[in-house]
């Protein structure tokens, strides 16, 4: 069925100042370039503080933040933090319209707040990021995150995000995106896919053309590019008077030692937001090992979600008998029902599990990532003695916590889409597991080398995998680099790619970076990444236009925080009516930092209220569910907190609005009043009784299914 929300699309268009995204992307090789396009429209009549969080590719740098206004385009520059914060707020005082750029390292994420954006303005941001792509045995991934899903956050603090950057999804939240790809060097002779998207390939002399032409951001995307047959090259780039260098190495190593047998622990995610389809990928990961361990190696099997439940304890050899009797009756009824995601306590009792002696210790962790303080996780697990090959898994997973955790641990880690091939992934994992890593890599030294600036890239080297340092010198490099390493105690001497030349300054910025995070001296480092114009945790990208006399803000702003797209949120409004049930369910569950019995009373009652007749009134159903939600210790009293947000005029026009609704009680029209208006409460009153009684008759409307997902969507 065809859901009409016009008339309540059109406030979320008025509310809302983002309007669209795109993603210009340059990949010479394996040097990555894009500028990100974020498009700003404020359709209302005051002027406002838009704030707008989003994450960032992962190893990814900004390099340049402008902005485009009337035709102007202004470029912002790298500041220590708090002087670019002082900057923009005196800018904002002045009526002036301040533009600043910060990022939260620790959480992959990135807030651009933009000051005083006036009545019927439009403005472009535009933001340059520059990282290296992974080449791994023939494949290369260049993705880019969209969204920031929900993510569990017991305490409410998201990771120690500050209050104007803290994150939010709207149900009616839509931002159109779209991408253009340019490959060249290696990546131009490849077989091209972006799963779950529609793309346009063209081909030119030495280059591939890929076009996302349209979407939306509810959801990552991924350019797989494969059958790769030649290695990366070693890169350099002009950086002053110097040449920056990027050796870049992949071990082929021949012989291999022998494979080693495993003791596997696997670690499945079963919280709520695994629910739909990455619960499915979940179980097809698991299904596929059965192809691949041998007798000689042994598992355990954990879920987790709000508690740990061991399935399989104790390490079992992989027998024919132990998969048909033990593995089948353990994985059956699976599924994302276990609460919030407290990884740290399912990881720290899988790693307690006793090891088979002599055999390798790894976790094979599949999960969509979506918890905050991911930071605290790598620095407990670091030293624990357990691999972790972490397997991310969803439309929209946290690429940043995943790949941080499992270099940490000297482990792996990957992505695998809806659309994608589940059993190749977990394959080439098990392989990886059965082979050693190259350890102690270092590079020999070149002619004219600059002895203290040599950077490893902190990654782990698999056969089959690229590796590269930075470094610099003075002169232009000749001398092919080599790469020394030890593998099964034996010394290895590889000679890395061939060189080449690459253009413009995103090498160097790459370098600049790499050297700010091995810098220890604070002044240093803001040094640097001042003079490089780096975005770091130490400076920020701040410009400001300076409105002439006549156009200045007379008042201070009204702030607007733009929310995320809900993941997929189309995709909901086809699910069965008790999915989207559980799924309130959970999504409530998981920010409370209660653990009470009232969460059972709420879920039956969000059940019931979904499986009702579907000639049931609507907004009945969506006030039932709304009462459920109050059952949270941690939610309000709604009735208070309306009183306390609308004039008394205002509360007599709602009521008069409700009257056209008689099957409703006193407390289920106040309730439904909450949810539908709460958010419009900075409308002008002369506004909202159109606005009200527009957005009570789109929901009266409504299919049961879809008022159940909006709501989901308006309380979480």
């Amino acid at each position: 069925m065809r859901i009409d929300l016009a008339d309540t699309a059109a406030l979320a268009e008025n509310s809302i100042s983002l309007k669209e995204l795109s993603w210009s992307v340059t990949a010479r090789d394996l040097l990555v370039t894009c500028l990100a396009r974020q498009v700003y429209r404020n359709a209302g009549k005051t002027n406002r503080e838009v704030v707008y969080t989003f994450p960032l590719s992962w190893k990814s740098v900004v390099t340049e933040f402008a902005v485009t206004s009337g035709g102007e385009r202004l470029v912002a520059k790298a500041i220590e933090k708090r002087e670019a914060e002082e900057r923009y707020e005196k800018a904002l005082e002045k009526g002036d319209s301040p533009m600043m750029l910060e990022v939260d390292e620790s959480e992959g994420l990135c807030t651009a707040s933009l000051g005083n954006l006036m009545p019927g303005e439009e403005l472009v941001l535009e933001i340059s990021l520059a990282w290296m792509a992974d080449w791994d045995n023939g494949a290369v991934r260049i993705a880019i995150p969209t969204v920031v899903a929900d993510r569990y956050d017991p305490d409410g603090s998201q990771g120690g995000l500050l209050p104007h950057q803290r994150v939010e999804s709207n149900f009616l939240a839509e931002y159109p995106c779209s991408a253009h790809f340019d490959l060249s060097g290696i990546l131009a002779f490849g077989t091209v896919s972006c799963p779950g998207r529609t793309i346009k390939v063209s081909h030119k002399p030495g280059r591939t053309i890929v076009d996302v032409p349209c979407g939306y951001a509810d959801r990552d995307l991924a350019l797989i590019v494969s059958e790769l047959r030649q290695t990366p090259p070693s890169l350099y780039a002009r950086d002053g008077a110097d040449w920056v260098i990027c050796p870049s190495f992949t071990p082929q190593i021949d012989p291999q030692p022998a494979p080693a047998a495993l003791g596997l622990k696997v670690l499945v995610d079963c919280s709520g937001s695994m629910e739909g389809a990455s619960i499915s990928q979940a179980k097809k990961a698991i299904a596929a090992l059965r192809a691949l361990l041998t007798p000689e190696d042994t598992v355990t099997l954990t879920c987790f979600g709000s508690e740990v439940q061991h399935r399989i304890k104790t390490p079992r050899s992989c027998t024919a008998g132990f998969w048909r009797r033990s593995w089948q009756s353990a994985i059956e009824d699976i599924d994302a029902d276990l609460g919030g995601t407290e990884l740290m306590q399912a990881l720290s009792a899988v790693i307690r599990l006793k090891t088979t002696e002599g055999l390798n210790r790894d976790i094979l962790l599949i999960t969509d990532g979506e918890v905050w303080n991911a930071e605290e996780l790598v620095q407990e697990l670091g030293k624990a003695g357990h691999r972790i090959f972490a397997l991310g898994v969803g439309l929209s997973p946290a690429e940043h916590n995943l790949r941080h955790l499992a270099q940490a641990t000297g482990g792996d880690c990957a992505f695998v889409l809806p659309n994608e091939v589940m059993s190749e992934a977990v394959a080439a994992f098990i392989a990886k597991m059965r082979r050693q890593p190259v350890a102690d890599i270092r590079l020999a030294a070149l002619p004219d080398s600059r002895p203290d600036y040599v950077i490893e890239t902190g990654d782990n080297a698999f056969a089959g995998q690229s590796y590269r340092f930075f470094s610099a010198l003075s002169g232009r490099p000749s001398e092919t680099p080599v790469i020394r390493g030890r593998l099964a105690g034996r010394e290895l001497a590889v000679q890395a790619g061939p060189w080449k030349e690459v253009e413009g300054p995103a090498l160097a910025a790459l370098a600049a970076w790499k050297r700010y995070q091995a810098e220890v001296d604070d002044e240093e480092r803001v040094a640097l990444a001042c003079r490089y114009g780096l975005l770091t945790d130490r400076t920020n990208l701040v410009l400001v236009r300076e409105l002439a006399e006549g156009k200045k803000a007379q008042a201070a702003p009204v702030f607007e925080r733009v929310p995320q797209m809900s993941v997929m949120s189309g995709m909901q409004k086809v699910e069965s009516h008790s999915r989207i049930g559980r799924r309130l369910f959970n999504c409530l569950s998981m920010r409370s930092a209660a653990r009470s019995a009232s969460f059972g009373a709420m879920e039956e009652v969000c059940c019931d209220a979904i499986e009702m007749p579907m000639q049931e009134e609507p907004l009945r159903i969506l006030s039932k569910i709304s009462a459920a939600a109050a059952s949270c210790s941690e939610v309000i009293d709604l009735g208070a907190k309306l009183e306390a947000c609308l004039e008394a005029e205002e509360l007599k026009q709602l009521w008069s609005i409700l009257g056209e609704f008689p099957a409703l009680d006193a407390e289920e029209k106040r309730l439904a009043c909450l949810i539908l208006l709460i958010p419009a409460v900075e409308l002008h009153n002369d506004k909202l009784r159109a606005r009200a009684q527009k957005v009570l008759r789109a929901i009266n409307s409504l299919a049961v299914r879809d008022i159940i997902a909006a709501l989901a969507g308006r309380i979480v």
